[in-house]
C-alpha cells in the first residue's frame, strides 16, 4: 500500500538524520501525491509507473 511506504520512506530519512523541514516537506509533497493517486484509483506503490509521476509533475 501507498501509504505505508510513504511512512517507511519518511522513517529511513530521520534515520538518516534529514532535517525535520527536510522531512516535513517530502511528508507534504509525498501525501499530496498519495491522494492524487486515490483518486486515480491507485493504492499500491507497485503500479505507480514512471508516466504517472511525470504526469502528476507537469500538471502541479
Amino acid at each position: 500500500m501507498v501509504e505505508k511506504d510513504v511512512e517507511m520512506f519518511l522513517e529511513a530519512c530521520e534515520l538518516k538524520g534529514l532535517s525535520m523541514k527536510t522531512i516535513g516537506s517530502y511528508e507534504q509533497t509525498l501525501r499530496l501525491f498519495m491522494q492524487h493517486l486515490y483518486k486515480n484509483g491507485i493504492e499500491r506503490t507497485e503500479d505507480v509507473t514512471h508516466m504517472m509521476v511525470q504526469n502528476y509533475i507537469s500538471v502541479n
